[in-house]
């Protein structure tokens, strides 16, 4: 395993870190989590909802037989629950609770997306200055914030100093959107954290697609992502989401054959060009935007369009016909979308999701399904 040096914490930071948002199955997770520590991950990331809100509780279970002072635990608060520093405090408490340690680490605030959402923030009274409170209080070490905003909006938190890392998308696919933002980190001394370095799952759900970006012929897709995130000198740690000990023996494994001499960079023109004509961002399926309001399955129907910008419309249609035999909707919910933007104010990727919608409305009827 790759380490950093302490970087202010008690235990050396592995350059891979778990990601605690892909879990399936309560005690498959608990054995990957411990399996993890045993094979050298020291930085634990989550956050509350994740995993159908069981996240931080199979973290809590995992880490009953792991040394406390052996792993830096990460959870997170977001101002759409936690409006007020009170109610930042109680969130802390109850993730503290949950996971059965004495303090957290690290306290993301978590997905800022915009300035207007930054000041709420950090106004009198509200959520930084809880986690200030915390902080003296002995409930949390470190401040750090998670990102969903463009390189403008994050130059304009980093000015205020506020805060001690950030942990922020970056992959191979939004790297030169994002990479400013790291380089800004950097020479304000913070700690950073990539998120999403598989695109979100895209370069497993669509990995046939995806493989000229491999970086040697026997390399995996899955190790071509997590090299190319470690050879940017500008970040620190990669998260990944992993389920089980097989993921975790994946991953682990990548990173041990990662050398920094043989620098992965891939050439972004390449990238740009093979990309040019997929229209835009992918869904991450992180099913944010759910609950509709008209109970609409959004991120079934995004997944849907990035399978016909990767595969096509006969794999589109196919996709339609497949779920439809198996009742898994009646009729097309694309149509019930009343254009409320809910989910597009929630989505940490702002997608144009009601124009998503309306095009897998249009090809569902265009293709004659019933």
């Amino acid at each position: 395993m790759i380490y950093l040096d302490k970087k202010g914490f008690d235990v050396p930071l592995s350059r891979l870190g778990f990601g605690g948002m892909r879990f399936n199955d309560h005690n498959e997770g608990v054995n990957a989590v411990r399996y993890a520590f045993e094979n050298g991950i020291t930085y634990f990331d989550t956050a509350p909802g994740y995993c159908r809100d069981q996240s931080e509780n199979i973290y809590g279970e995992a880490f009953k037989h792991i040394p406390r002072n052996k792993i830096i635990v990460s959870s997170k608060s977001g101002i759409w629950k936690d409006k007020t520093a009170h109610a930042l405090l109680e969130r802390v408490k109850t993730s503290i609770q949950r996971m059965g340690v004495d303090y957290l680490d690290v306290l993301h605030i978590w997905c800022i997306k915009d300035k207007p959402m930054f000041r709420r923030i950090i106004t009198k009274g509200g959520p930084y200055e809880g986690a200030i409170k915390a902080k003296e209080s002995g409930l949390v070490k470190h401040i750090f914030f998670s990102s969903h905003a463009n390189n403008e909006v994050n130059k304009e938190i980093l000015k205020h100093e506020l805060f001690e890392g950030i942990t922020i998308g970056f992959n191979i696919l939004n790297s030169s959107a994002r990479l400013e933002t790291l380089q800004s980190a950097k020479k304000n001394k913070l700690i950073t954290v990539s998120m999403n370095p598989l695109a979100g799952g895209m370069f497993t759900r669509f990995k046939n697609f995806f493989t000229f970006l491999k970086q040697e012929s026997t390399a995996s897709l899955i190790e071509t992502a997590l090299h190319y995130n470690l050879s940017h000198k500008e970040l620190d740690i990669v998260l990944s989401g992993m389920s089980s000990v097989k993921e975790v023996e994946e991953n682990i494994a990548a990173v041990n054959r990662f050398k920094e001499e043989h620098n992965p960079h891939l050439k972004a023109k390449s990238i740009e060009d093979a990309l040019a004509n997929l229209n835009g961002s992918f869904c991450t399926l992180c099913n944010y935007c759910i609950p509709c309001p008209v109970n609409i399955p959004i991120p079934t129907y995004m997944n849907v369009i990035d399978i016909k910008k990767v595969s096509g419309e006969q794999e589109e249609k196919q996709f339609y016909y497949w779920h439809k035999d198996r009742n898994s909707f009646q009729g097309i919910e694309a149509d019930k979308c009343t254009e409320c933007g809910v989910c597009e104010e929630k989505c940490t990727q702002h997608l144009p999701i009601i124009d998503r919608l309306k095009e897998v409305s249009d090809d569902f009827h265009r293709f004659g399904i019933k």
